[in-house]
C-alpha cells in the first residue's frame, strides 16, 4: 500500500506542516548568512535521484570561500567559522531541500542523494538505493552518524529501500529528532564526506 504516489502525498502533507515553522527559521538563517558569510546565501551541487537521474540539490552554505580577503587559499577547516558550525550542528543547512522535495526530487525520508563521481564505485546491489526518492534525512544517517564507512552506510541505503514502508520513514523521522538535538558536538556529517560531499 506504501506505494510513490502515496509517499508523495505524504511528503506534501509534511511539507503543509513544516512551513510555518520552518519558514521563518530559514529566513532567519539567511539573515545571518548573509552578514556572517556573505553571499551567495545558497550552495547548489547536481546529485544522483530517483533512478539515478541527475538533480541539483539546494543547502544553505556554511563555509567562507577558498580564497581568503589577503588571496591565499583557506584549509577546508578554516573555511567553517562558529556561525556555520552552528548551522550544520542543527542540521539547518538541509531546510532549503524542502524545495527538492516540493519539486518532486527528494522526498523528506530516504537515502541521501550523492555525487555522480560514486556511481563507478558502487556495486550494482548498492546502485539499487537509487530506486527510490533520495531523501533530506535516512536510514543509514539516524543508524550510523558518525561512521566513516561507505560500505557500511551503502548497505543501511539498500535495507531501507528494499523494505521502504510507513513505519519505517515514521521511526527515520523520529530518530533524526533524537540525533539532531543529542548527538555528538561535532561538525555534520563529518564521517561521511566521502560520500555526502560538502562545498568545495
Amino acid at each position: 500500500m506504501y506505494n510513490p504516489n502515496l509517499k508523495r502525498l505524504l511528503d506534501a502533507v509534511g511539507l503543509l506542516l513544516l512551513l510555518p515553522v520552518v519558514l521563518p527559521i530559514g529566513l532567519l538563517v539567511a539573515v545571518v548568512i548573509v552578514f556572517t558569510l556573505g553571499r551567495p546565501i545558497f550552495f547548489r551541487q547536481q546529485r544522483i535521484g530517483l533512478n539515478e537521474s541527475p538533480f541539483l540539490l539546494w543547502k544553505f552554505r556554511t563555509m567562507l570561500p577558498e580564497q581568503g580577503p589577503d588571496g591565499g587559499i583557506r584549509a577546508p577547516l578554516q573555511r567553517i567559522n562558529r556561525v556555520g558550525w552552528w548551522i550544520r550542528r542543527f542540521s539547518l543547512d538541509e531546510v532549503p531541500q524542502l524545495m527538492n522535495v516540493a519539486l518532486g526530487e527528494m522526498s523528506i525520508v530516504g537515502p541521501r542523494p550523492l555525487l555522480r563521481d560514486h556511481l563507478g564505485f558502487m556495486t550494482v546491489r548498492e546502485r539499487s538505493r537509487h530506486s527510490v526518492l533520495p531523501g533530506i534525512t535516512g536510514w543509514s544517517q539516524v543508524h550510523a552518524y558518525g561512521s566513516a564507512e561507505p560500505s557500511k552506510r551503502l548497505a543501511l541505503d539498500v535495507w531501507y529501500a528494499e523494505h521502504i514502508s510507513f513505519m519505517t520513514d515514521v521511526r527515520v523521522l523520529l530518530k533524526t529528532l533524537s540525533v539532531v538535538v543529542f548527538r555528538p558536538t561535532a561538525v555534520h556529517d563529518t564521517g561521511f564526506m566521502t560520500l555526502d560531499r560538502r562545498e568545495e
